[in-house]
């Protein structure tokens, strides 16, 4: 099964060489086939990635959405209290 590549600058259609650092043949610039040894450590940098991206999101919902969240329970149960207090009394003048 042949395998064949884009340069990454002019698109022109490039033989699936062993890894290494080679250059296009229509532009001449410099393009680089990965080995399974670089392809293993780019995808575990990705994971990596993922996982610092993942704690970062996770302390900004500690440290903003959290609060908000709480402060807005907060407010709903308070009128809720204030609203079964009226509701109370209200029917309390009306017996």
């Amino acid at each position: 099964m042949a395998v064949s590549l884009a340069c990454p600058h002019c698109a022109a259609v490039l033989p699936a060489d062993p890894p290494g650092v080679l250059h296009c043949g229509r532009c001449g610039k410099p393009y680089t086939i990965l080995g399974p040894d670089e392809i293993a450590k780019e995808q575990q940098k990705v994971k990596d990635e993922k996982h610092v991206l993942l704690l970062v999101g996770g302390a900004m919902f500690v440290v903003y959405v959290a609060p908000m969240l709480f402060t807005l329970i907060y407010v709903v149960v308070v009128f809720a209290i204030y609203l079964a207090v009226l509701v109370g009394a209200l029917v309390g003048a009306g017996a």
